[in-house]
């Protein structure tokens, strides 16, 4: 396992993206104790900043989210590049007061599913044309998953437009 690694952080119309180093793991600054909650967090972050500038205490939050996430999910298999995809769930009929609950513990108005993307190879210190193309790779190897998952996401969710693209 290399020590760095950049992680790629997909919401439904942000996509952020930071450079982890193992050896110099993030320290937590305000994020929710239940870690259930953490990845509500992150979408709605994802979301609600899709339009703004984020602060430096925002993307260390973000970043923290997202690294603690794949870290704990990954262990050994981190390659050069990684996907996460954090994207709008669905709420069945009858069981919406549930899910409010939920996205209500961290101020969100979704709640939100998590899939890590196939880790992908990729040059040390990659352009954009590159990191786009890892990019690409990742979410074509997902394709079958997200095919057979399309019914959890939320019809708002970016994964379906893909899904139609592809298709």
């Amino acid at each position: 396992m290399s020590n760095k690694f950049i992680l790629s952080v997909m919401g439904e119309t942000e996509i952020e993206t930071f450079e982890v180093d193992i050896s110099k793991k993030r320290e937590a600054i305000a994020v929710p104790s239940l870690p259930e909650d953490h990845i509500n967090l992150l979408g709605a972050m994802l979301d609600n900043f899709a339009e703004k500038d984020l602060t430096e205490t925002q993307q260390a939050e973000m970043a923290y989210i997202a690294e603690s996430f794949v870290l704990s999910k990954l262990n050994n298999e981190i390659h050069g590049y990684v996907l996460l995809l954090v994207l709008r769930e669905k709420w069945p009929v009858g069981q919406k007061a549930k899910f409010k609950v939920t996205a209500d513990r961290v101020s969100a108005n979704h709640t939100y599913i998590s899939h890590i993307c196939a880790p992908q190879i990729i040059e040390p210190s990659p352009d954009e044309t590159q990191l786009k193309k890892a990019e690409d790779n990742a979410l074509i190897a997902e394709l079958a998953f997200l095919k057979k998952n399309k019914k959890r996401f939320a019809n708002s969710s970016a994964v379906q437009s893909f899904l139609r693209q592809k298709g």
